[in-house]
């Protein structure tokens, strides 16, 4: 009898703490969204603290101990791209930066790499979004960012113009996202932007918690998102 009481609490209490950490689901708050929806999720998350522009990205996650870690590849909606063109002066190369509206931008960062990666030169857009790529053996790519919008890293072609089509907001991309998620209730998730380019080493509970204490450092503050339910409509009536 006794036995049988323990497989029966034991039971119970596995599909309890396995229906607790099901949070699967639609939630929002403005324009912060989190969906969660068979092991995948798709986020769109800004305002905490230091985080000045929207963060957006899609992948697979994890959900133990109020973090979810978030695995991103590459994002299938709309981002910044660069197209390749022969130019008309064969001994000048020009980047050209546009807004997804068409609209020349000014003041974008352009830094010149090398091979190892590291900076050789940088250039900010002018007003007709133009920047001259200086001659340099040494570059070998280019990096162009703009507060707010999604960066883009291309390989530099010799005797190549490079038009650039930059979208707002900052897409991730093949990196893993940390957000701390607590369910305040039924319908509520507790927020909290933790990093979106975890490395977790050889200890992934203490890097977690360092990750906590940062933030309670900088006092970044949690959002709570409300999940949204689709209304079920009955089918309609066929009148013959």
């Amino acid at each position: 009898m006794k036995k049988n009481l323990v497989l029966v609490c034991s039971l119970f209490l596995s599909v309890f703490l396995s229906s607790a950490q099901n949070i699967d689901g639609t939630y929002k708050n403005g324009t912060d969204s989190l969906v969660l929806s068979n092991g995948k999720a798709v986020f769109c998350l800004s305002g905490f603290g230091a985080l000045f522009t929207q963060v957006m990205g899609e992948g697979t996650y994890e959900y133990f101990n109020d973090y979810l870690l978030i695995h991103t590849g590459d994002y299938s909606k709309e981002k910044t791209t660069v197209d390749t063109n022969s130019p008309a002066k064969k001994d000048t190369t020009l980047i050209c930066i546009y807004s997804s509206d068409g609209y020349a931008m000014d003041g974008v960062l352009a830094e010149m790499l090398n091979p190892s990666g590291k900076a050789v030169g940088r250039s900010v857009s002018d007003n007709s979004g133009t920047i001259i790529v200086p001659k340099n053996d040494k570059i070998r790519r280019i990096r162009i960012s703009n507060m707010g919008y999604d960066g883009i890293e291309f390989d530099c072609q010799p005797q190549k113009n490079y038009t650039i089509t930059m979208v707002k907001n900052d897409i991730i991309e093949n990196q893993t996202v940390v957000i701390r998620v607590k369910p305040v209730d039924e319908d509520i998730l507790s927020v909290l932007f933790l990093s979106d380019d975890f490395n977790s080493g050889k200890d992934r509970d203490k890097a977690l918690e360092k990750l906590v204490r940062q933030a309670e450092k900088k006092n970044l503050l949690d959002k709570r998102l409300r999940r949204e339910y689709i209304p079920i409509y009955g089918r309609q009536r066929v009148v013959d």
